[in-house]
């Protein structure tokens, strides 16, 4: 309780704000053509392709913080997150990119990394990639049929802490149990910062760190 007697609620990690569809997609067009405008100056200029902006529909608001859209399967835009902040539209834990899903080939590794940011660096260079739009500690569970049939191997490729590595082994241990015959990888990070993730590795030497921890 607080100083008056009342009851406090702590604030929620993530604040979820409905939005009409027509609104959020306004809202991203508006963010795309920010980034657009403002793409060298960009800091993954040189690890993103200035075409995903379109593909995959992310931009910078007036703050220069990037935003993501979430699809539904059909590709339809259901809501928009701020990276690490509020959604706006459907808030709910969903697969970053279910839109591309359908296209992923069954018999082709697929990586489930740590946030949306990481799954655009991925994605730009060609991996088969998703990701819980609610952070590592967040599965979807209603939506499990797409993977249930996968046949390579499944890469959980979480960033190097230990909020990453807990979440890596309690998706792993509930893909295990829901699905005994996946292949399932977690990704062994080396000697490196706290928070190393796959875009960082990009960013230092084109990948390589991520290529070995997947190895």
């Amino acid at each position: 309780k607080n100083g008056n007697g009342t009851s406090y609620k702590p604030k929620p990690k993530y604040q979820h704000t409905p939005q009409s569809l027509n609104e959020l997609e306004s809202k991203m067009r508006v963010y795309q053509q920010n980034l657009k405008d403002n793409w060298k100056d960009f800091k993954f200029k040189d690890i993103w392709r200035k075409e995903l902006i379109d593909d995959l529909e992310f931009g910078l608001d007036d703050d220069n913080q990037l935003w993501f859209s979430q699809h539904n399967k059909e590709g339809k835009i259901i809501a928009i997150q701020k990276h690490k902040g509020i959604h706006l539209g459907d808030g709910s834990c969903k697969w970053y990119l279910r839109h591309k899903i359908p296209s992923y080939k069954r018999d082709k590794p697929l990586i489930i990394c740590e946030g949306s940011q990481d799954a655009i660096s991925l994605y730009n260079y060609s991996n088969q990639v998703t990701t819980s739009t609610t952070g590592c500690q967040s599965i979807p569970r209603d939506d499990w049929g797409w993977i249930k049939n996968w046949k390579s191997y499944i890469f959980i490729c979480y960033d190097r802490d230990k909020a990453g590595l807990i979440g890596a082994k309690k998706l792993a241990k509930e893909l295990h149990t829901k699905f005994p015959h996946l292949k399932i990888h977690i990704c062994k990070w080396g000697n490196l910062p706290k928070g190393f993730d796959a875009t960082d590795s990009y960013l230092k030497d084109g990948g390589k760190e991520f290529s070995d921890s997947i190895a």
